[in-house]
């Protein structure tokens, strides 16, 4: 049995034409979530947006980076959107996995969304130590603190 010419050529057509189609939706929900975030930052807020310490104290009222700590305040970095609390948990999560041996012994007890840009995860230590880890929407822990 014997394929023509004409249908391979209609089946090379089809199939460049349902793999553009999963390009352009893939792309197309990339933008979108690219377009969350940026509608995340307020106006305000514009001219910082590539510093994520200027950026989470001109968002964050009465809160600021910890620049003090050596090694500065990002503490992690995944090259990943965070777009909610389930997506901060998980990064956080990865974050505990990689840094310590004794993963287990963590307990992350509440992710706060700050404002749809920065998120609060809760972590307990099971010596009743709770951390807080600040989790930016471009993929970034950072060491922060609040006060007066």
């Amino acid at each position: 049995m014997t394929i023509s010419k004409n249908k391979i050529f209609l089946i090379i057509v089809i199939l460049i034409l349902i793999s553009s189609i999963v390009f352009f939706f893939a792309k197309d929900n990339n933008d979108q979530a690219e377009e969350k975030i940026e509608a995340e930052i307020p106006a305000k807020c514009q001219d910082v947006k590539d510093d994520v310490c200027a950026l989470f104290s001109c968002m964050v009222d009465m809160c600021w980076c910890n620049e003090i700590i050596p090694g500065g305040p990002v503490e992690y970095s995944e090259d990943k959107e965070i777009l909610n609390t389930n997506d901060a948990s998980l990064l956080v999560e990865n974050y505990l996995k990689i840094m310590s041996s004794a993963y287990s012994l963590y307990e992350i007890s509440n992710t706060v969304d700050l404002n749809g840009y920065f998120y609060n995860v809760f972590v307990s230590d099971g010596e009743g130590n709770e951390n807080v880890y600040t989790v930016s929407a471009d993929g970034k822990i950072i060491l922060t603190f609040c006060g007066v």
